[in-house]
């Protein structure tokens, strides 16, 4: 566990600077931890399995940082979470840790900042939060995650996601992170609102054989959810007119799917309905497949 507090706050601890993260941190209930933007922060991580095959066995999620109820991990404007530039590598990123009603939730904000080479970059499970990006531009990037966000077992999220931007555009790391997954993969999950963001892969070499698999915008086993224009449109689902030059539609572009989702129990969520409003489908093989 590696921190550093903040003087009169010694629950927060602040991360700032450059360089790499040799040790994983765990962010224990009632703390937090601050990755400090405005401050040239880039760190680096190294796989999980190189800090000692004890984490295999512990029972501990093999993430570089993980969030347990109660703790919060707030990722400020700025901020770069990558993998070892210098070996080309991927990390297994953030892990929220379950909890249950009626107590302290895991949480995870994240502004204008990035998150890059990650075979997982954020995995959520039963009541945690997450609050991804903001109303004020492209805001959080996911750039070159094998899946960027990974949610689970939540029935009434009150996570969102808000004009992020989710872009493969290389292999990374062989064995690790040698393509795109899904940028979104939700399994039992209701309620969480997407609006405005981007899901593309620009990856070339995947675009160049005919049938090869380039990836999934949103994939969801049954879950319900959100893609919209703006945060409006999920109390005025009538309001159907292209969005203005400030309010841009969610974008899947040379994907394979963008989005698709699976109900393996028919009548899970009934009267819950997907809703799917202002979006631009680019270059995908299938726009949508239900």
């Amino acid at each position: 566990q590696w921190s550093m507090t903040t003087p009169g706050n010694p629950t927060t601890m602040q991360i700032g600077g450059s360089g790499i993260v040799g040790s994983r941190i765990i962010v224990e209930p009632g703390y937090t931890l601050k990755f400090l933007g405005g401050q040239n922060v880039n760190l680096q991580f190294p796989h999980v399995e190189e800090f000692g095959n004890e984490i295999a066995y512990s029972g501990q999620p093999m993430k570089n940082i993980v969030v347990e109820p109660g703790g919060k991990v707030i990722i400020e404007n700025g901020v770069i979470l990558r993998g070892i530039a210098e070996c080309n590598g991927s990390w297994e990123g953030i892990e929220l840790k379950s909890s249950s009603v009626g107590n302290p939730k895991a949480e995870l904000s994240m502004g204008s900042a990035e998150i890059k080479d990650a075979i997982t970059a954020i995995r959520t499970n039963s009541f945690t939060k997450i609050s991804i990006g903001s109303s004020l531009g492209y805001d959080a990037k996911f750039t070159n995650c094998r899946t960027g966000i990974e949610m689970y077992n939540d029935n009434y999220t009150t996570s969102k996601i808000i004009k992020a931007m989710f872009n493969y555009q290389n292999s990374v790391e062989a064995g690790f992170n040698e393509a795109l997954n899904n940028h979104i993969y939700l399994n039992n999950i209701n309620g969480l609102n997407i609006w405005g963001s981007q899901f593309i892969n620009s990856d070339a070499s995947s675009n160049v054989a005919s049938g090869t698999y380039r990836g999934t915008g949103i994939k969801a086993i049954n879950s319900n959810f959100n893609v919209l224009k703006n945060q409006a449109n999920v109390n005025n689902l009538k309001e159907c007119h292209p969005p203005s030059q400030p309010e841009p539609p969610c974008l899947f572009q040379s994907l394979s799917i963008g989005i698709d989702a699976v109900y393996l129990t028919p009548s899970y969520y009934t009267g819950y309905p997907i809703k799917v409003l202002n979006n631009q489908f680019n270059d995908c093989r299938h726009a949508m497949h239900f």
